[in-house]
């Protein structure tokens, strides 16, 4: 399950799918984000910062995250 302090490198290197979904809800994730990925940036900021930094929703962002890993979206 990903939790919104869940470190973004650690999510991508265990579920690259979620890449896709960070992509749909900003294009911070398509641009700049995406050309880090690997920069200390991802490995030092969660879902919650990210979703702060980009402008997006928490809660809709970790319920999509959660389900292209197919686990149930939190309530």
């Amino acid at each position: 399950m990903i939790y919104e302090d869940t470190k973004i490198s650690r999510m991508l290197a265990e579920n690259p799918s979620t890449q896709e979904v960070l992509k749909k809800f900003s294009t911070l994730f398509n641009s700049q984000f995406n050309n880090e990925i690997n920069n200390s940036i991802a490995r030092r900021i969660n879902v919650k910062q990210a979703a702060e930094i980009a402008g997006v929703d928490l809660t809709l962002l970790l319920n999509e995250l959660n389900m292209s890993v197919n686990v149930e979206s939190i309530p």
